[in-house]
């Protein structure tokens, strides 16, 4: 961000929060702490979602934070599914003949193949 979209994000803050200092050293500050990545658009996002959430004054940590947030591709994570499974069997109800059976059946998400 250039020091003139800078001075905008700041007014657009001070809006929502009357603390918020347009001046020419905080021009400086935050040219110095925003990465040239993060554009205007992106940036009064972060600064509006961040008064959604919080009343704390806005630094450029928040909004930096904000912006790794957004580009960091989230980590895959495979987990393993979750069953009620004994030594590698569960019980199975089954209908034959209008009767009612419990049986055992291996457990297909954890039961290693058969030897032979």
């Amino acid at each position: 961000m250039n020091s003139d979209e800078i001075t905008l994000l700041l007014g657009f803050a001070k809006g929502m929060d009357p603390q918020i200092a347009v001046d020419d050293l905080s021009i400086s500050a935050w040219s110095n702490v925003l990465p040239e990545q993060i554009t205007l658009h992106d940036a009064m996002r972060f600064v509006r979602e961040h008064y959604q959430e919080t009343d704390r004054v806005l630094k450029p940590a928040h909004v930096v934070g904000r912006h790794r947030m957004a580009t960091t591709p989230a980590p895959i994570v495979k987990a393993e599914p979750t069953h009620d499974c004994m030594d590698g069997y569960v019980l199975v109800e089954e209908q034959r003949n209008g009767q009612s059976y419990t049986a055992a059946a291996r457990c297909e998400l954890c039961a290693k193949p058969q030897r032979r």
